[in-house]
């Protein structure tokens, strides 16, 4: 249903002079106006072309403040220089341009109490942004990145050997962020088709006790680290929706292909519900990543991939490539796929790319971009192995409404990525 809202505005002037007093409904104090004397008008007063002026920046700095709020962007403050220019040529008098030069005050992650692991000095400072805002090759705004880090991340495991390829991952994250892992095993009713019914007393036994056995490995492997442990029973999605929400969850970190519970039906319309539904980041373990399932190797993040399509999504999710890359002081790869391309798109598509990250992000490397020709699950796969990246940043779209898929890849181009690449997969819902 489409929404209406009246904003009523009163005007009185006189006939004698060219200014008058503005009242908006149930707002005080009312504001007198006058033409701008450069047509005859009173010096000293706001003028039509104030307002005109005033509407343009205070709708930038509303918006702005709109988007930061929903994207849980805190920033110190925006001030905001608007200038507007009136010209005249044969038509008349009208404005020619608005010209805006804001002044972004933003903190790193330890002012926003995300990371005093990450500064143990507790030194703290500001980052000015100075305007006029830079753009993209779109004509839309680049956004400017600070740290992230996690505070949550829910690690779900079936206790099986391909879904703990994640674990190493999980592990590393939390103690570079001082997160708290919060592990997560869902248990299924069995079924034993196969199994006469008076063994299936005695298998229940074996898979509760295997399961105790799992959950004393993984109480290992944790110590040292702020965790709990976390068993419910029932719908595997329905049980991660919960616990992402009672939780606050900001990362999620599975495994793929296991053994029992999660296992069993993670790939399915489980897998769909987790990428286009899950509130937070989804970091996705493959079977293909196990060369790199040390401690070691999950802490280092030498070269990061990230593969765009430039939709309006995007900027959110270079975000996190390009916070990641600065964290790790990583190569970040930028990639756009493209299919029997003219050579105006070729060229555009590297345009593109290069506005993906501004001058001021302090990258330790300059980003690599690639246009790659052919499918885009071909293209991310084929540049993830030629370049040996250690991981993989994709975009998500919402389940609700009409857009379904990650970026502009369709779930079938997503699921071939996330189960087939050499590295972890971070999917971000734009």
């Amino acid at each position: 249903m489409n929404a209406t809202h009246k904003y009523r505005i009163r005007v009185t002037s006189t006939a004698a002079v060219r200014s008058g007093l503005a009242v908006a409904e149930g707002i005080e104090p009312s504001i007198a106006f006058s033409a701008p004397p450069e047509f005859k008008g009173q010096a000293g007063h706001w003028t039509p072309e104030h307002f005109f002026v005033a509407a343009v920046a205070s709708c930038f700095v509303s918006t702005f403040s709109g988007m930061a709020f929903n994207s849980n962007f805190e920033f110190f403050s925006l001030e905001l220089e608007t200038e507007g220019i009136v010209a005249q040529d044969q038509a008349g008098w009208h404005f020619r341009e608005v010209i805006l030069h804001p002044r972004l005050t933003i903190a790193r992650a330890e002012q926003q109490g995300l990371g005093n692991a990450m500064n143990p000095t507790g030194h703290q400072e500001r980052w000015h942004v100075p305007g006029p805002e830079p753009r993209n090759h779109k004509g839309g705004h680049l956004p400017s990145y600070a740290q992230i880090a996690f505070r949550n991340i829910l690690f779900a495991t079936d206790f099986s050997s391909t879904t703990g390829l994640a674990l190493p991952f999980a592990v590393e994250i939390a103690r570079r962020s001082g997160a708290t892992i919060h592990a997560v095993h869902v248990v299924q009713p069995d079924i034993y088709p196969l199994v006469p019914p008076s063994e299936w007393h005695k298998m229940a036994q074996e898979e509760k006790e295997f399961r105790e056995e799992k959950r004393n490995q993984l109480e290992e492997e944790l110590q040292g680290l702020p965790h709990e442990f976390l068993f419910a029973a029932g719908n595997v999605w329905q049980n991660i929706a919960n616990i992402i929400e009672e939780k606050n969850i900001d990362l999620l970190i599975l495994g793929t292909h296991g053994r029992t519970g999660m296992g069993k039906v993670v790939w399915g319309s489980v897998a769909e519900k987790i990428f286009r539904q899950a509130k937070c980041p989804v970091l996705t373990v493959s079977p293909g990543v196990s060369s790199k399932t040390t401690h070691a190797a999950a802490a280092e993040l030498n070269r990061i991939l990230y593969a765009t399509d430039f939709s309006l999504e995007s900027p959110a999710v270079a975000r996190y490539a390009v916070c990641l890359a600065k964290e790790h002081r990583a190569e970040l790869i930028l990639m756009h796929s493209i299919q029997n391309p003219e050579p105006s798109q070729v060229d555009s598509a590297y345009d593109t790319l290069r506005d993906v990250v501004p001058a001021s992000a302090g990258l330790e490397f300059k980003p690599r971009c690639i246009v790659e020709l052919g499918t885009p699950e071909d293209a991310i796969l084929g540049v993830a192995a030629r370049l040996d990246a250690d991981l993989i940043v994709l975009g998500v779209r919402s389940a609700h409404g009409h857009a379904v898929a990650i970026t502009h890849f369709t779930r079938s181009i997503a699921y071939r990525v996330v189960t087939q690449a050499t590295c972890p997969v971070l999917t971000v819902r734009g």
